[in-house]
């Protein structure tokens, strides 16, 4: 394990004399490091290196499947679940409001009508970006305390 670890993040031979501390432990096997070095060394300074394409810069950035093949696992654990949990919950609290701002909209009084109208016209005129900064940053910070800074409150409102 040792040579192991060492070999990944110390890149250089033992110091001279180094022997493994336990008598019943073996000596570690090491790769050749100098060879490693020769192989990562950089181009001398005046040498020219030959730009990439964007498409090959833009293929090596996003293209790397064997990354994809890395994260996907992952973002299917944490990912799918967090996202039910808010599409289910904003879902039903959005019906829920959006049937009584219908309701109040449609009403014959107008103190329920006219705050139900202004809203819907103001928040129908807006871009999402915009909402979700608004809650995020404007009503985020204020029931923070409130929520415990749990960021289900918040993207549920948003």
């Amino acid at each position: 394990t040792w040579a192991r670890l060492y070999s990944d993040w110390v890149p250089r031979a033992l110091p001279p004399g180094w022997k493994p501390g336990s008598k019943a432990a073996p000596v570690p096997q090491l790769p050749d490091f100098a060879a490693i070095a020769a192989a990562k060394e950089k181009p001398a300074a005046g040498a020219p290196v030959a730009p990439k394409s964007t498409l090959a810069q833009l293929a090596d950035s996003f293209l790397d499947w064997d990354l994809y093949k890395q994260a996907i696992p992952d973002l299917l654990r944490t990912g799918l679940p967090n996202t039910l949990i808010l599409t289910v919950c904003a879902s039903v609290i959005g019906l829920v409001l959006g049937m009584v701002l219908a309701v109040a909209g449609i009403s014959r009084s107008r103190w329920l009508r006219w705050p139900a109208r202004v809203y819907t016209d103001i928040f129908r005129g807006l871009p999402e970006v915009v909402i979700i900064l608004l809650i995020g940053l404007g009503i985020g910070p204020v029931v923070g305390s409130l929520t415990g800074n749990s960021p289900y409150p918040l993207g549920i409102a948003a």
